[in-house]
């Protein structure tokens, strides 16, 4: 069903990412007022009187140009951003429930388009996009022994997860084995398609 509103409204609404407390999301909205054209708003659900009025992240979060893909884990909230020119993705502080200004994350960015991050849900490893070896846009992806260690160098997931074609947005299962994203390789029943990659975990010593 349609969430309605007062989330959705003649602007565009996408990339919606659900809080880890399960009463409520971020999302990304076209809508006026923002701070340019898509920005980051939350919401929360109100007991049984629905879903709250969207709160705009601000003007030091958001920009001129685009936000997509917020994604909150622990107390970070991430998310790819064009405010110079290509995309990057960035990380904020949540301090509280306040938000603070958002600085490019470390060891993920590169002079190419690097967007829409998911992550784990203990924060230590990330997926996004970015050109890649197989054809147009790649999945890759990122780990980190803590939340305080630095990001290691990205690695394509290869040509069996990734296409000739354009693969993005992925989405980690609350298990860490299913990977979900939306790719337009030969074969989709539509413009795009949603596709699942699946892993299991290898016995230490293989």
């Amino acid at each position: 069903m349609n969430v309605g509103p007062p989330i959705n409204t003649s602007a565009d609404e996408l990339c919606p990412a659900p809080l880890r407390d399960g009463h409520g999301f971020m999302f990304v909205s076209s809508r006026p007022g923002g701070c340019g054209a898509l920005d980051i708003y939350a919401t929360r659900q109100r007991g049984g009187q629905g879903w709250s009025s969207p709160v705009n992240l601000g003007c030091a979060v958001n920009s001129a140009a685009d936000e997509a893909s917020p994604f909150v884990v622990g107390g970070e909230l991430f998310f790819s951003s064009t405010r110079t020119g290509d995309s990057d993705i960035y990380v904020a502080a949540i301090d509280d429930g306040t938000v603070g200004a958002p600085v490019p994350v470390p060891g993920l960015n590169t002079p190419s388009n690097d967007a829409r991050p998911n992550l784990r849900r203990d924060g230590r490893e990330i997926f996004f996009d970015r050109p890649g070896e197989c054809g147009g846009i790649d999945l890759w992806m990122s780990t980190r022994p803590s939340t305080e260690a630095p990001w290691s160098q990205p690695v394509n997931l290869g040509c069996g997860v990734n296409s000739a074609a354009n693969d993005l947005r992925a989405s980690l299962s609350w298990d860490g084995k299913s990977l979900y994203f939306g790719s337009n390789r030969a074969g989709s029943e539509g413009n795009q398609d949603i596709y699942v990659a699946t892993r299991e975990r290898v016995p230490a010593g293989e």
